[in-house]
């Protein structure tokens, strides 16, 4: 069970059940099954007799469903006085209207008509349904000779209305005898809706993006026969709950049928050398838009199209080469879309305008970074020739067809002809795989290609992936039938942007890796897609400017961590205790860390803020370490400098002190600069709980306990005189009573 459909309104008049006790009630059923995962839907009767009664219930259906957080609106479009009352001109009125108002919000539109169109004219499903998202006749195959018959003709009469066909079947037991929709046998009424389930499965299995599910009305007079049944048919596997039996409508969803598959690290790499080979075939001419497949193209596969795209900067760029599709040869119907990542100024600068946000071009499905969207509209295929006249042939672009995943459709479907006449006609299947900025448009690609042209995609595989869109779209993404494997390097900067304060999130499923030990302190790093690969793969090397020298990967012990950077940070350590003991200059460096977290992830200093503290006040004294934000992971960027642990009781001025232990602990993991040790456990610090060096136990108090110290590599033991000796008591300003 997916969504229940409630009544609020007939007209311009909210339904009894949208106010008082009921009201209240309804609000409640709304917080209960959203977390259970279950949409309501507000049902709709339409009158809309002139222009004013359209602004009326266009105005009424916003505000019920602004505040009762409902999923969108069901639209129960039929013909009659107490019905749709307007003529043609009301009806384009309000169903655009209702479209623009629902999808502003990020939520759907669902028409219910009387299925067989044909009967009621003036109800104009035809103009109504060109505005819907999902199109959910109600099929009363009560007083049919067959479910098949009356499924079948309202397939016929709907054949006009381009949204998804998701029939709405009737369980209602009345006394009076079976009319259009009625039974007065329970037991007929549930076997029936058993024929009408499998039929629906049926038709889910020729085209599930074409028949997603089905529903039912059944206006609280559902016998038990009828539940007894959603239990147990399970054509969707998946069965409805008995808790949702006094709502009016249900609707089950086939996409809740899939399970995704297990995260497998050597396909993961099979599928990034397809990236590795958009890099290089980029990297050979960056100005040829159709390059040849380079040396390290996968073996078995051929290519069939090339991604070009447009960069943005202040203006539009020419086309770039973005990455291609390939066809398996041993498999011709099974094709990879490989779109490679960042490389000039011009695509960063894209990634920094995605701060912005945009509606996602599929209704319903949230919002977008405005700068992927931008590139994503750009974004076009090129068909490589074929044939006997291939080798003079010119590449033809596909844009004619329309956007990204209408051309992607169309070169499979011309790919897959040839293999048509030797290997069947089996659907084919596409694996969508993208590094940095290619992850963004990938997965911009797949929830477009879901809802529009239906490419089957069993797999999307990213490195790198920024954040795509909002909650609004990782929920409608998550919705979909594939697996996602979002594979992540900790320290990579990518992944973190767009920043959550924006309203920007993660789509599913994280796999995350940590380079901090195995390449050296460099952004680009962390970011490069050879070192994400050997991440996964221990065979495989990091680029060689990332690498640790081969001699000290060698001597290291095995699980050590490999210096990327020794000895340089000792002289340094005399002007890091000078500035931090004075006030005026770490409160300045606690404004700017502020600023920093602020910026990364919205958190308000000084919470969360230690980590980021102690970045600034290394880096403000010549040590150059990257912004970072977990206590742990900056304990590693220093051991990865050379930094060695030093047990607690043997601490000395400059030692960093972490309360880390292997793995992070959220309020309890902390780090900090020790001034000056007044004995083997009380201590003078600095670090973002106070705007001065202030006291700490190095066994914690009622704090968190330090379990070690850092020291710098080679740092000389403290002078008592000179420029940068260690201070006394009287160079360090305590305020009074000051608890760190």
């Amino acid at each position: 069970m997916t969504n229940l459909w409630v009544k609020i309104a007939d007209g311009a008049a909210a339904f009894s059940n949208t106010r008082g006790r009921t009201g209240a009630a309804l609000k409640a059923l709304v917080e209960a099954c959203g977390a259970k995962g279950i949409s309501i839907f507000g049902y709709h009767v339409p009158h809309c007799d002139g222009p004013e009664a359209v602004d009326a219930e266009i105005a009424l259906l916003v505000q019920l469903a602004t505040d009762f957080a409902l999923a969108g609106i069901v639209i129960d479009n039929e013909e009659g006085p107490a019905y749709f009352r307007g003529d043609a001109n009301a009806a384009e009125a309000y169903g655009s209207r209702l479209a623009a108002a629902m999808h502003a919000q990020g939520k759907l539109v669902v028409m219910s008509s009387h299925d067989i169109v044909s009967e009621h004219p003036k109800a104009f499903a035809s103009i109504i349904g060109k505005r819907v998202d999902i199109n959910a006749p109600q099929v009363y195959y009560g007083a049919s000779p067959s479910v098949k018959a009356r499924l079948d003709r309202a397939r016929q009469e709907n054949a006009a209305i381009a949204a998804p066909f998701y029939p709405v079947g009737v369980c209602v037991v009345e006394p009076h005898g079976e009319h259009e929709g009625a039974f007065s046998d329970a037991a007929k009424c549930a076997a029936w809706a058993k024929q009408f389930i499998q039929l629906c499965g049926a038709l889910h299995a020729t085209d599930p993006n074409k028949y997603p599910g089905y529903g039912f009305w059944d206006w609280d007079q559902a016998p038990p026969e009828f539940w007894d049944v959603l239990f147990s048919t399970d054509v969707f596997p998946r069965a409805a709950v008995r808790s949702a039996a006094p709502a009016r409508a249900a609707m089950v969803d086939a996409a809740d049928t899939f399970a995704p598959v297990a995260f497998d690290p050597e396909a993961a790499v099979a599928y990034g050398q397809f990236v590795l080979a958009a890099y290089s075939m980029y990297n050979a001419d960056p100005s040829n838009l159709t390059p040849r497949p380079t040396p390290d193209f996968p073996p078995g596969y051929r290519l069939t199209g090339w991604v070009q795209m447009k960069d943005f900067v202040v203006f539009e760029t020419g086309p770039t080469f973005y990455g291609f599709i390939a066809q398996s040869e041993q498999d011709p119907g099974r094709f990879v879309l490989a779109l490679r990542g960042t490389q000039t100024p011009e695509e960063w600068w894209d990634d920094f305008v995605s701060l912005l946000k945009v509606p996602f071009s599929v209704p319903g499905c949230g919002s977008v970074a405005e700068g992927f969207d931008r590139i994503y509209q750009t974004l076009e295929i090129v068909a490589v020739p074929t044939g006997a006249a291939a080798a003079s042939a010119v590449p033809m672009s596909l844009s004619a067809a329309g956007g990204f995943s209408r051309q992607v459709a169309t070169l499979v479907a011309r790919a897959s002809a040839v293999r048509a006449q030797s290997a069947g006609d089996a659907a084919s299947v596409m694996t969508v795989v993208g590094h940095s900025l290619g992850s963004a448009l990938a997965t911009l690609y797949t929830l477009e290609n879901a809802h529009e042209d239906r490419v089957r995609h069993p797999l999307l595989c990213t490195f790198a992936s920024p954040r795509v869109g909002d909650d609004a779209f990782v929920a409608a993404f998550s919705a979909l039938p594939l697996t996602s494997w979002r594979i992540v390097n900790k320290p990579d900067v990518v992944p973190m942007l767009p920043p959550e304060i924006g309203g920007f999130a993660h789509v599913p499923q994280e796999i995350a890796y940590d380079s901090l030990s195995t390449t050296k302190l460099d952004i680009g790093c962390w970011h490069a897609m050879a070192t994400y690969l050997s991440l996964l793969d221990k065979s495989r090397q990091p680029d060689p400017a990332c690498r640790i020298a081969a001699a000290e990967l060698a001597a290291a012990p095995e699980g050590a961590v490999v210096l990327a950077a020794a000895g340089s940070d000792a002289a340094q350590i005399a002007g890091l205790i000078r500035r931090a003991s004075d006030p005026a200059w770490l409160r300045a460096a606690e404004t700017e860390a502020a600023k920093r977290l602020l910026a990364y992830d919205g958190e308000q200093y000084p919470s969360d803020g230690c980590a980021i503290t102690l970045s600034v006040l290394l880096q403000e004294s010549g040590i150059a370490v990257p912004d970072t934000f977990q206590a742990i992971v900056l304990g590693r960027v220093l051991e990865q400098r050379g930094w060695r642990r030093v047990a607690v009781g043997q601490q000395r001025a400059g030692d960093v002190g972490s309360t880390c232990g292997p793995a992070p602990r959220h309020g309890t993991d902390h780090i900090y600069l020790l001034l000056k040790p007044v004995n083997v456990d009380e201590m003078i610090v600095a670090d973002n709980q106070a705007p001065a060096p202030h006291f700490r136990l190095a066994s914690g108090g009622a704090k968190s306990p330090t379990t070690f110290f850092l020291r710098a590599p080679e740092a000389p033991a403290p002078q008592s005189a000179g420029p940068g000796a260690p201070l006394a008591n009287d160079d360090i300003f305590l305020p009074p009573q000051v608890d760190g």
